[in-house]
């Protein structure tokens, strides 16, 4: 949803360009709309932060397990006002949690359930814990912040993930503005519920991504890779023995750092080839990536 801001748009101006640009001034405006300000990203991040320092303090466990933001709340690509994606990380009885079993994970949840409590985190210290859920989840609004907050378990691989887009996006500024006008189209049609069979948020990312980058305004994401960095340089980052090398800070600090550099080098490389061509407007990589998909899955 756009947040209530009111969009600065002199109509008359925009009267004397092309449609198509017209369409570009309004788009670039709605995308300002849609982003956080500086001040609303670090109100935000002092309030998460706040947020998980005091759930850590309170979680009672003798188990390897350490609390983090992941998804848009991570990548950066979330509104002000987005809900707090929380995940729980590491192991539980020795065992990676993604492999717990279903009894398993509601006694690491009710332990999290008993430090939300501990630590008054919740709004009139109301949870709702969703355990049929094909990931169990704890929901409640954030006392701190009053935005919605969604405690899970997780595997290494959506640390990497987050990661991985927060660094595309910030070399890449098509990449967040394209992502957010997709969003709220789909928001707007119906079409980003995964309950309801449609798309989720994170299917229009790869979508997203995968139109910019047959623009070559993104790179492939295995050329970022050092395949030295990996147990097994034929597979893929997040398959086999490779995937359990994430749970290591160290390891997956060393990916994270090669692959900000990679990036950096790549969007360098190609803006010395590209010096003379004009990048595309927000307007018709939007119009493109409509027209991309609507060929692709029709």
């Amino acid at each position: 949803m756009v947040p209530k801001r009111q969009l600065h748009c002199n109509c008359w101006q925009m009267s004397a360009y092309q449609p198509y640009e017209a369409l570009g001034i309004a788009l670039a405006q709605l995308v300002k709309a849609l982003t956080p300000s500086a001040v609303d990203w670090e109100r935000r991040q002092r309030l998460v932060s706040e947020h998980l320092q005091l759930l850590s303090s309170k979680l009672k466990s003798n188990h390897s397990i350490h609390i983090s933001t992941f998804g848009s709340s991570l990548s950066g690509l979330c509104l002000a006002d987005s809900d707090i994606d929380v995940g729980l990380f590491g192991r539980f009885n020795g065992c990676l949690l993604e492999s717990l079993t279903p009894k398993q994970q509601q006694s690491l949840l009710r332990l999290v359930l008993n430090a939300v409590y501990a630590a008054k985190l919740a709004r009139n210290q109301q949870v709702q814990p969703i355990w049929g859920a094909r990931v169990p989840v704890l929901k409640y609004t954030c006392q701190l912040s009053g935005l919605q907050c969604d405690i899970s378990l997780q595997g290494a691989g959506a640390l990497v993930k987050a990661n991985f887009i927060h660094i595309l996006s910030i070399n890449c500024k098509q990449l967040s503005a394209l992502y957010r006008l997709v969003k709220l189209w789909a928001q707007a049609h119906d079409l980003n519920d995964a309950s309801r069979s449609t798309l989720n948020s994170t299917s229009l990312l790869y979508m997203t991504i995968f139109h910019l980058q047959q623009l070559q305004l993104l790179p492939p994401l295995k050329v970022l890779v050092p395949p030295e960095l990996l147990l097994q340089p034929g597979a893929r980052l997040l398959q086999g023995s490779n995937r359990q090398l994430w749970e290591n800070p160290q390891q997956l600090g060393l990916l994270l750092g090669a692959v900000q550099a990679n990036m950096r080098a790549w969007a360098h490389q190609r803006q010395q080839q590209q010096q003379q061509l004009q990048e595309p407007g927000i307007s018709e990589l939007l119009h493109g990536f409509f027209q991309f998909w609507t060929g692709a899955l029709s």
